[in-house]
């Protein structure tokens, strides 16, 4: 019970950061001034340093979409529009912009339809921040050791039942947060998709210059990554072909 509940004070703390807050928000402060002013550019510098410099936000992410998005910088803002919706999955505004910026992109594939229930799992596991599902998680192992005190100190029969019926229940659904939880953290420490940032590449049959080369794709196209070789990696696109490129080529989301 000591590891979970370490193990969930780790997890609350997914969003925590070591940075001067104060200097991080004269730097924001002077980031959405120089985007009000319309210097996009600068207001790109600033909002990189900012993340460069550690701190972790869907809102500088989307911010710095903007910004790239105004100088036509299309693969680099549609690289912060995802890295913004990997953080924070229900930002709809990200979401409209991505769609705008997927637009002027080159690649139009037919993404294969996932199965319901790889569809229902994902949207279940994006209903909440990591941090979240971890403090929800919490609050459900109170409620089913309170169910426990009930069960065991409780006067009547009927209201024992009640608590164990209720521990019971409750406990199960503390592990399914609790996986939910990890399972959200995971996912925001591993990269397991890129944007495509050269304007044009071949991809390749295996990972050497001398092989087949299977098809073409451009700057701002979203790919899954499956392997590594080198300075190679193996990706998949939305239709389920599979090649593989040049690390220089991609950024991870």
């Amino acid at each position: 019970m000591r590891t979970l509940y370490l193990i969930l004070f780790l997890l609350v703390g997914t969003n925590a950061f070591s940075f001067d807050e104060e200097e991080a928000g004269k730097m924001l402060f002077k980031a959405n001034k120089a985007y009000a002013g319309n210097n996009f550019n600068r207001a790109g510098q600033l909002y990189d340093s900012l993340i460069n410099l550690g701190y972790i936000s869907a809102d500088v992410h989307y911010n710095l979409g903007n910004a790239l998005y105004k100088q036509n910088r299309i693969a680099e803002a549609i690289l912060h529009y995802e890295k913004s919706l990997k953080l924070d999955p229900g930002m709809k505004d990200a979401a409209h912009n991505l769609k705008l910026a997927n637009l002027k992109t080159v690649d139009k594939i037919e993404s294969i339809p996932d199965l319901f229930i790889v569809s229902w799992w994902k949207n279940l596991l994006n209903l909440f921040h990591a941090d979240e599902w971890a403090t929800f998680s919490v609050l459900v192992l109170f409620f089913a050791l309170l169910g426990a005190i009930i069960y065991l100190f409780a006067p009547i029969e009927l209201l024992k039942k009640a608590g164990f019926y209720l521990g019971i229940a409750l406990r199960f659904l503390c592990i399914v947060t609790w996986l939910l939880a990890a399972r959200q953290h995971a996912y925001l420490q591993k990269s397991t998709e890129a944007i495509i940032i050269t304007p044009t590449i071949n991809v390749n049959s295996s990972p050497t210059n001398g092989s087949t080369k299977l098809f073409v794709l451009h700057q701002g196209t979203k790919v899954s990554l499956l392997d590594k070789s080198e300075e190679w990696i193996k990706i998949r696109i939305p239709d389920g072909n599979e090649g593989w490129m040049r690390e220089k080529d991609l950024r991870e989301i």
